[in-house]
């Protein structure tokens, strides 16, 4: 049964913004102060798809409001910030069930559900994760490491969520290594590769680059386990290879689970007070993020902190 929704509230930073969206989305009224939608009891949930900087705080105001939480990828730019929402989560908890979940659909695939149901059994995983994605000038606010993040923190997160839930393990060692270049036009650390192994003797390979042709696919995801060999190209082709036998699916469009990740987020929020994703995996995300940031300062590998909600 499809689960829907009432818009309350919309909050924008500036008031003809907060109009003309509100009017064309359907919301009952529109603001541009966000403790006023924080005290509406008829909202039950807040989606925040603001700038990254901002997710934190939002965040941590919304749980502390008693409200559940959709906030786009990613949920913080700095540890500081996902110790933060992590306490705030824990406190809003002991009151009664409130769901936090994070903009992280691509588990939410069709397709990549196939992936997982083919290798349930199959054991520790190999994985490898390659994204040509396209440069973004480092100009852009994105590339501001208080402001944006960067791609390994606003992109890198979505591709490692897949591997944490193909997985079905916590991170428990994670390096990277970025490429050389020798030009400022282009962020070297967009151009990373990140190995992470997992708790159960899974490993999984990111390669991330900015420096390929458009024309490739953009995503294109390899497992192999117990046997059995996966690829997976852009959410339009994925081929199974299992006891010989080679089963293919084609898609005419891209679905990258972003229906049914809103959907489930709505009936989770609204029947158990939870998200679809655990809380756990989702920190753990986060953390694998920032080791590997810090692995490309020290050129080691590191550990991923996830603090008093980790798993391990």
């Amino acid at each position: 049964q499809e689960e829907r929704a009432t818009l309350t509230g919309l909050v924008t930073a500036t008031g003809p913004s907060a109009v003309q969206k509100g009017g064309k989305f359907g919301f009952s009224y529109v603001t541009t102060d966000l403790d006023s939608l924080l005290r509406d009891d008829a909202t039950d949930a807040l989606f925040i798809a603001t700038r990254h900087s901002t997710h934190a705080e939002f965040t941590v105001r919304a749980l502390a409001a008693g409200k559940h939480v959709f906030v786009e990828k990613p949920m913080v730019v700095s540890e500081e910030q996902l110790a933060a929402v992590t306490e705030a989560y824990e406190v809003a908890n002991r009151k009664r069930p409130i769901g936090l979940m994070v903009g992280l659909n691509r588990r939410f695939a069709p397709m990549v559900g196939s992936v997982e149901r083919a290798l349930a059994e199959a054991g520790a995983k190999q994985m490898i994760y390659r994204v040509n994605s396209g440069a973004i000038p480092t100009s852009s606010w994105l590339h501001d490491p208080e402001e944006g993040g960067g791609m390994l923190v606003g992109e890198m997160c979505h591709f490692l969520d897949v591997m944490r839930f193909l997985a079905g393990a916590p991170a428990v060692q994670v390096y990277a290594t970025q490429l050389r270049l020798d030009t400022d036009a282009l962020a070297e650390s967009d151009n990373t590769t990140i190995v992470v192994t997992y708790a159960d003797g899974s490993t999984g390979t990111l390669c991330y680059s900015t420096v390929g042709d458009k024309v490739a696919s953009k995503e294109r995801l390899e497992v192999y386990a117990g046997g059995s060999a996966v690829h997976l190209d852009d959410f339009r082709r994925l081929e199974i290879i299992k006891g010989g036998k080679r089963t293919k699916q084609k898609a005419y469009n891209q679905d990258k689970g972003q229906v049914v990740q809103v959907a489930e987020t709505v009936s989770g929020f609204r029947t158990k007070g939870q998200a679809p994703i655990p809380i756990e995996e989702l920190v753990e995300v986060m953390a694998t993020v920032f080791a590997a940031r810090r692995s490309l300062a020290t050129g080691q590998p590191e550990k991923p902190f996830t603090g008093s909600l980790a798993a391990t």
